[in-house]
């Protein structure tokens, strides 16, 4: 059982355990058999008793709706994607106040899905360069973008 308020705060209740979590904190979510591992931005990780389908159905309700699933053991806080790389098959999240990074692997198909709703979502903000032989695209945030 969960609840919510409108300060991003969602509470998971148990029998025996109540664990309150800043949605604005979590980096991302990320399945461990049967329990669901959450990554915080300072580097801490809270466990619960949890499958990720579950933990996806809360997110995808949620008026917080930054939450994406990338395959079927992540679920990322898009706020701090930071980088995604097909070809080794990782995505990083990241913000200035996290101690480290947390490089999250995922098959390329799930990063090519995931590239592919950001560009869906965001059409004005991305820009496309040509630099040497590559293309290179750059994804900018202005005020009048649509989130």
């Amino acid at each position: 059982k969960r609840t919510m308020n409108e300060n991003n705060i969602i509470y998971f209740n148990t029998r025996d355990e109540l664990t309150r979590i800043n949605l604005a904190d979590v980096m991302c979510f990320e399945s461990d058999s049967c329990y669901v591992n959450i990554v915080l931005r300072n580097s801490l990780t809270q466990t619960l008793l949890a499958s990720l389908n579950n933990i996806e159905t809360i997110t995808s309700t949620l008026p917080y709706p930054h939450f994406m699933r990338v395959g079927r053991k992540h679920i990322i806080n898009l706020s701090y994607l930071t980088h995604i790389n097909i070809q080794k098959a990782q995505l990083t999240l990241a913000d200035s106040t996290s101690s480290r990074p947390v490089t999250l692997s995922a098959s390329r198909e799930s990063l090519r899905l995931l590239k592919q709703n950001i560009k869906e979502k965001h059409p004005d903000t991305i820009a496309n360069f040509k630099a040497s032989n590559c293309n290179m695209e750059a994804f900018f945030d202005t005020p009048d973008s649509n989130s």
